[in-house]
């Protein structure tokens, strides 16, 4: 199992630059071959599943597809496959990729 804290502290794994998202927002998860979970940590503006706001220290499933909200920003939530093996992790800003690595502007 392996997890990516997001936030705008210097620990996180995805700094996020955005004014909304707390230092220590949420955690993403990912379990088995290809399972992803969200969990809010406790952040002051909250996070959204799929335009649902969930409750902090509680685990949600990720999918394909999956619109996240963190504070103001909204991202998709996709999962790529590199050479056979799911990759850990991609987000993309739902304005659209806009670098090579498919990962949005304020990630």
């Amino acid at each position: 199992a392996s997890s990516w804290l997001l936030g705008r502290g210097s620990a996180s794994a995805i700094a996020v630059a955005e004014p909304s998202v707390s230092r220590r927002h949420a955690v993403i998860a990912h379990r088995g071959h290809d399972e992803f979970f969200v969990m809010d940590v406790g952040s002051r503006n909250g996070t959204q599943v799929d335009n649902r706001a969930i409750v902090p220290g509680t685990r949600h499933r990720l999918r394909d597809g999956t619109l996240l909200q963190l504070g103001d920003m909204q991202v998709e939530f996709f999962v790529t496959q590199t050479r056979g093996e799911i990759a850990p992790l991609d987000i993309e800003d739902t304005e659209g990729p806009t670098e090579a690595t498919g990962l949005g502007p304020t990630w």
